[in-house]
């Protein structure tokens, strides 16, 4: 039987790529509602494999409880490859496959299939990809030490190669659910348009708005464009930008508005006359 591991990133540290968008509290409630609906598609696979989820919050151990996995307390977390070493230490010489916490889209056809034991005595690898084909979102091992953990930058390859150099077979997993994690702004409108359970739940509730172009609700004030005609009075335009995705802009200047929006324009930014 294929052993599960969930590590989950301390939440305070968690989706800071989410940061632009949405509020500390936004981003660790999401956590917790995506390693939910992970938990429960599992469950429905069938399999019967025994999860565990690392992590170092309460929340995270409670989710664990309600869903009868079990709970690998991470003290003194130590980096998202160190706590996938934690979750394999107890496990024994059966195969092993790590999922990260945000997949709130995966299937429990996807999941049931990606667990599906190797022929016996057989060296398998199994991959699945995120969606741009560099991290990884699914990872199995036949065996626990057969591959040490690469997650990170570029881990997709990273597995594949130790895989290649273990002399193991590898496979990949294409599975739609699984390639989509979320880690940026983008990512959450396909999210709220899809997800189901506590997911769906908690982005169907009012007062948060989860699409990337939500004002910025991580940052002290929305982004600010301020722009000056130069001291020479010719048309040229200096001055500075700081827009994180999917804050709002405020616009302060004194030029021409069609000199305004032909400055804009080169960095693909459309101002109407009411912008203006």
């Amino acid at each position: 039987m294929t052993a599960v591991l969930i590590p989950v990133k301390p939440l305070a540290a968690g989706k800071s790529r989410l940061a632009p968008v949405l509020s500390p509290a936004d981003r660790q409630a999401l956590v917790l509602a995506m390693l939910d609906d992970l938990l429960r598609a599992l469950a429905r696979t069938g399999l019967r494999a025994p999860v565990r989820v690392i992590g170092s919050d309460g929340a995270v151990r409670n989710c664990a409880a309600r869903h009868g996995a079990a709970f690998v307390p991470e003290p003194d977390p130590q980096g998202y490859n160190a706590a996938v070493r934690r979750g394999l230490a107890p496990c024994p010489d059966g195969p092993v496959a790590v999922f990260p916490a945000d997949l709130p889209l995966a299937s429990p056809d996807e999941l049931a299939a990606f667990l599906t034991p190797p022929d016996p005595g057989q060296r398998l690898v199994r991959l699945a990809s995120d969606s741009r084909r560099a991290g990884t979102n699914g990872l199995y091992l036949s065996a626990p030490g057969l591959v040490a953990p690469c997650f990170g930058q570029n881990s997709f390859e990273a597995h594949r190669i130790g895989a290649r150099r273990a002399g193991a077979k590898v496979e990949i997993v294409p599975a739609p659910g699984l390639a989509r994690d979320i880690d940026r702004p983008e990512d959450l409108r396909a999210l709220s348009e899809l997800a189901i359970g506590a997911t769906r739940a908690l982005m169907a509730a009012p007062g948060v708005a989860w699409a990337p172009d939500a004002p910025d609700r991580g940052a002290d004030q929305p982004g600010r464009l301020a722009l000056s005609e130069k001291a020479s009075g010719s048309h040229g335009l200096s001055g500075q930008a700081y827009m994180p995705p999917g804050a709002g802009v405020r616009i302060e200047c004194g030029v021409a508005a069609r000199y305004l929006e032909r400055a804009l324009g080169v960095h693909g930014i459309r101002v109407s006359q009411k912008d203006l």
